[in-house]
């Protein structure tokens, strides 16, 4: 008699598992009416369905879990300008409230050069920064809705030296409300309209702060020796290229911090091969005392590769130490898109995030090592282009007869 009651219980709740199981049993009004007479009050309880205890009841199903949120990511080529654009100049005010992760983005491009040329638009703020040897190269855009507050009406030009600028920017503290202004008073310099200084507030509701910075004159918009709108066309051109011959993954930042750093161990150099077929990517390094290899394979979105494409198997060798600088972004960023074109330059393309949403990105283009391993840093990119892996070994010399037939200094 105790089994049959129990059926009942299960199928109600199996129809409708909302309510709880005591629950059920207090919508049936004929129960209710014998409570005041003794003989039929015992039956009912004998009888009821409230009697089975609520642990005979099967468990509620666990609610499914949340999707994941889907980032609008935004086309790299798309951000970026051809070309900076510059007009007369009037007051402007923008307003940063993650600096923290603005300081990452400085501090990056301190390990690269000198000087920072900042181009404001009316829409985003641009910044491209070129290493003295032409390794390595990076551009980033900021639009507009990155910024807390964004009031620019004419595009200009800031240009200033990224160690000062650094060390101001460093003295803002998280709780700090930070802008950069200018009261409109311009200084033409040819084609380019330069701001002559750039004022840093910082508020926090118990005191306030303000640095003013001042500008540098713009050698007609060259930034180590190449031009700011060379270098956009340069990246574009890129971007368009490394569609065609190239291997394309996502990675984690953390993860890729962790390969540079055991690859670091033997060597300062690292090969990354691609393999289209199988869809793995294999980071290796080889040395003196030894040799490292970690490979990777693209299966779904909780490999520690994912969204991986390729056209061809790609295998070129690149420096470490470029690559560590850029893993500063890991506190703005958690993931990172490499592009690696075979025997040709690596482009990490991090998407700035706000919300659900991608508000800029940071382009960092890192040129390949030659071949010869004994080969430095510094004698690969004396030209604008990257490196010919294929040029072998040789080409020091081939250089230095040239330069002693010719006897002119290199442009």
């Amino acid at each position: 008699m105790g089994k049959k009651p129990a059926e009942s219980v299960t199928k109600p709740i199996k129809a409708k598992p909302v309510p709880l199981p005591g629950a059920a049993p207090a919508t049936i009004a004929p129960a209710a009416a014998p409570a005041t007479a003794p003989v039929a009050a015992a039956p009912a309880t004998a009888t009821s369905p409230a009697a089975a205890p609520p642990a005979a009841a099967p468990a509620a199903p666990a609610p499914e879990p949340a999707p994941e949120p889907v980032i609008e990511e935004i086309d790299p080529n798309s951000l970026l300008p051809s070309a900076i654009e510059t007009k007369a100049l009037s007051k402007f005010k923008v307003s940063i409230d993650e600096i923290s992760a603005f300081k990452s983005m400085i501090d990056v491009v301190s390990y690269l050069v000198d000087d920072l040329l900042f181009a404001f638009s009316k829409d985003a703020l641009h910044f491209t920064a070129i290493d003295s040897s032409h390794v390595a190269m990076l551009a980033v855009t900021l639009l507009k809705e990155y910024f807390a507050d964004w009031q620019i009406s004419n595009p200009c030009v800031f240009n200033t030296q990224v160690a000062d600028f650094l060390k101001i920017i460093k003295r803002a503290n998280a709780a700090d409300n930070v802008s950069l202004e200018y009261d409109g008073k311009s200084d033409s310099k040819g084609d380019k309209v330069a701001v002559k200084y750039v004022e840093v507030h910082m508020s926090n509701g118990k005191s306030k702060r303000k640095f003013k910075i001042k500008g540098k004159d713009i050698d007609s918009g060259f930034t180590n020796g190449m031009e700011i709108d060379q270098a956009l066309k340069f990246v574009k051109g890129f971007l368009e290229k490394s569609n065609e011959t190239r291997v394309r993954f996502k990675i984690d930042v953390a993860a890729l911090g962790e390969i540079v750093k055991d690859a670091a161990l033997i060597s300062d150099i690292v090969t990354l091969v691609g393999h289209k077929d199988t869809k793995t990517v294999t980071f290796n390094a080889l040395g003196d005392t030894g040799d490292y290899e970690v490979s990777m394979e693209s299966k779904d979105k909780d490999s520690e590769i994912r969204d991986f494409k390729a056209d061809i198997d790609t295998e070129t060798i690149y420096s470490l130490m470029f690559i560590e600088n850029i893993l500063k972004m890991g506190n703005l960023c958690t993931e990172v898109t490499i592009t690696s074109m075979n025997h040709g330059p690596m482009l990490f393309d991090f998407q700035i995030i706000k919300g659900k949403k991608a508000v800029g990105n940071l382009l960092y283009l890192v040129a390949p090592r030659a071949h010869d391993e004994n080969m430095d840093i510094e004698e690969e990119g004396e030209d604008e282009t990257p490196p010919d892996p294929a040029a072998g070994e040789g080409s020091e010399e081939e250089a230095g007869e040239d330069e002693a037939g010719e006897g002119e200094p290199p442009t």
